[in-house]
């Protein structure tokens, strides 16, 4: 809430990054997502699943989809593993490899 554009202040600043709390994505009101995380690596990787979901999310209706299947605790550590924790090693490395020296 309140998102007023570019941050200007460290008090805008602090209210983003109080907004975080313990999560590693925000979606801010009239701006976007914002992504921070221990490493640049998943930061950058919490932010393409968080915009590949929203699009998706967004899209589902469309496709006459309304709702879906709240995941168990089992599947949803299941996910963070395979898609958070894996993939983002992948992601990175394949990404350095694409840039040209």
């Amino acid at each position: 809430h309140g998102f007023t554009g570019p941050v200007r202040t460290s008090d805008e600043g602090r209210a983003i990054a109080e907004a975080f709390g313990s999560k590693s994505i925000v979606i801010a009101k009239n701006h976007g997502l914002f992504a921070a995380n221990s490493t640049i690596q998943s930061a950058l990787w919490d932010m393409v699943i968080a915009d590949t979901a929203a699009k998706i999310h967004l899209s589902a209706p469309q496709m006459g989809l309304h709702s879906a299947d709240v995941l168990s605790d089992q599947y949803l550590q299941k996910s963070k593993v395979e898609v958070r924790l894996r993939q983002c090693d992948y992601m990175w490395q394949s990404y350095l490899n694409k840039q040209p020296c």
